[in-house]
This record gives C-alpha cells, structure tokens and sequence, in this order.
C-alpha cells in the first residue's frame, strides 16, 4: 500500500478502496462506484485509477475489466480502514474494535455450535 499510494495518492484512490473494502461482498461497476461516491472524472481517469489499485494488489478485478471489487481480506481491510479511514472520514478505531468484537462473538458461537455437534456425535457413537 504504501508504494502505490503516493502514485495514485488522492482522496478519490483512498476513497473508493474504503467503499469496496467495506463492501467487499459485491462487485461494483466503475458507473457505480462514481455514482456511490460522487466521483467527477472521466471515465478513462477512473479506470486507470481502478487498474492502478488492481495492479497493486490493493483492490481485485471482477467478472470484466469494468467491474471492480474489495479484497476479501478481514486482515487487509482493518488494516487499510485503521491507517486511513480516520484520515478520509474522521473515522476512530472504536469502530474496528468493536467490528472485530462482533466477528469474534460471532466465531464463538460457531465454534460452541460445533462443539456440540461432535460431543452429540460422540455420545451417539458410544
């Protein structure tokens, strides 16, 4: 990240790695994007922007060379959110931490639900 920032280090870069970060469960189209985060710039300067950030590794392509989507990386995401997002959006790390407070609820109860599963398991093959 941050040899491809100062490359292409604006708030719109920053910008739309947040908004595909935070909804990294879709893809987005470059008209989408522009409308989601009122971008004014042509359509050639987005797009270079967007293959910039794909290069980098910082977003991913999607299904066509005008879809774009958020890296699906929990570690990537807090990690980009946690330098920037306060910088983009006056964004604190009470947001993280409780994010990944809800994530690990969130496991807990996966894991106890699995637990119980073999134990049942376990008893019924005895």
């Amino acid at each position: 990240m941050a040899k491809a920032f100062p490359k292409i280090n604006d708030q719109h870069a920053k910008n739309i790695v947040l908004h595909l970060s935070k909804h990294r469960d879709r893809e987005w189209t470059r008209d989408e994007l522009r409308e989601a985060l009122n971008l004014e710039m042509p359509d050639g300067e987005l797009e270079q922007k967007l293959h910039a950030l794909v290069k980098a590794d910082i977003i991913n392509k999607g299904r066509s060379y005008y879809c774009y989507r958020g890296v699906n990386d929990n570690i990537f995401d807090k990690v980009f959110r946690g330098v920037y997002d306060e910088e983009i959006r006056k964004f604190g790390t009470r947001v993280i931490r409780q994010e990944y407070n809800d994530e690990l609820k969130k496991e807990k109860k996966r894991y106890k639900r699995l637990m119980k599963s073999l134990l049942l398991r376990t008893s019924l093959s005895r």
